[in-house]
């Protein structure tokens, strides 16, 4: 690439993060119900957010959230303490130890996506289907780079 493309690029990108950013505010001005009812950090929402994909063991949540072990240790803590996670043991190794969303926890989780596409769905309304068409194909982009990024592939 030449430097104008590149130029051009990292314009693009800081735009699409302005907007971004922009749409995420508007989506949480609208109420915060739901969220703030359980009452959790953005890391333990974050957390949350990781464990409803799966099992994970302490390393690698420590490792997703950019956070000490210990660190990670006392949110999942906390998070058990309020009944949203679990520790399972391997049945193959007994020394390691995976962590879960409980029933109780993925309930939440599914009340709390659906607060979000209510949100999503009240924006929606004010676009029109070839807009909205539009928006669907972008995000689908940006959700395939996004796994090209995970891969390490182009």
């Amino acid at each position: 690439m030449n430097t104008n493309t590149n130029a051009q690029k990292e314009a693009l990108v800081e735009k699409m993060g302005d907007l971004v950013q922009q749409m995420y505010a508007q989506c949480r001005s609208e109420s915060t119900e739901g969220w703030t009812e359980l009452e959790l950090s953005m890391p333990q929402l974050h957390t949350m957010v990781l464990l409803s994909q799966g099992p994970q063991r302490m390393g690698v949540i420590a490792w997703r959230l950019n956070s000490s072990q210990s660190a990670a240790t006392s949110m999942i803590d906390r998070l058990v303490d309020k009944g949203l996670v679990e520790r399972v043991p391997d049945k193959d190794d007994r020394r390691v130890v995976a962590c879960q969303v409980t029933g109780s926890g993925r309930e939440e989780m599914d009340r709390l996506w659906r607060i979000n596409r209510m949100r999503i769905a009240l924006i929606a309304d004010h676009l029109t289907n070839e807009e909205l068409n539009r928006v669907v194909e972008a995000i689908e982009l940006l959700c395939l780079a996004g796994q090209r990024a995970q891969e390490g592939t182009d």
